[in-house]
């Protein structure tokens, strides 16, 4: 009888212990999953935002356009009433051409004309020969315009400067009278020009080819 209660009791404690473990019992640990973050999330929010580089392709390099003129006369008219007064004359050279300016005073700015003359170039008040450098010469001319003051003294440093570049050789002024400008341009050879006339201060601007 004691043997029976014995192995009653045996499999009395086996379906219990079985039970338990069927409806999780407080001996088992909760999962790692209800409390560790979901990886995605940590990648995310850790991850760092490439910055975007700007683009440049919208503003090209500075760069000279390829030269672009021609051999006729070219003339302008004045702007304002006033008579201008040269004050400046000064050349440079740029990767295709060589440039003049010619720099007035005030706001106003002569009517002009350029255009290619037989050699040699002639002085307006005297009549007489006014040889430049070089093989050909073109004719400035500027018209109302002086290159002296009230005093009669002369407002621009040189009449005759001879720059050397690889087209324009010499430039000379061959006239100052009742409100006539010109200058002669002594070149190499004759070349493509151009005129380009800007402002603040007014300034008249030939651009000459070079060979």
């Amino acid at each position: 009888m004691l043997h029976r209660l014995h192995f009653f009791s045996i499999i009395a404690g086996l379906f219990l212990a079985a039970m338990l473990i069927a409806c999780g019992g407080g001996n088992n640990k909760p999962e790692a999953t209800s409390t560790a973050p979901a990886a995605t999330a940590t990648t995310s929010s850790t991850t760092p935002t490439t910055p975007t580089t700007p683009s440049t392709t919208g503003t090209p390099a500075a760069t000279e356009q390829p030269f672009q003129g021609a051999r006729d006369p070219v003339e302008g008219e004045a702007v304002g009433s006033g008579i201008p007064v040269l004050t400046d004359v000064r050349a440079a050279s740029h990767t295709d051409y060589d440039r003049i300016t010619f720099e007035f005073e005030g706001s106003d700015r002569p009517h002009y004309r350029v255009e290619y003359i037989t050699p040699p170039a002639v002085g307006c008040g005297s009549g007489a020969d006014e040889p430049v450098a070089g093989s050909a010469v073109l004719k400035v001319q500027f018209m109302p315009a002086n290159s002296h003051n009230d005093q009669g003294n002369s407002t621009i440093d040189s009449t005759d400067i001879t720059p050397g570049l690889p087209t324009l050789k010499e430039a000379k002024m061959t006239c100052d009278f009742e409100a006539d400008v010109q200058w002669a341009l002594g070149l190499d050879q004759e070349q493509d020009f151009r005129v380009i006339t800007l402002d603040s201060p007014p300034r008249i601007a030939i651009d000459v080819a070079h060979p």
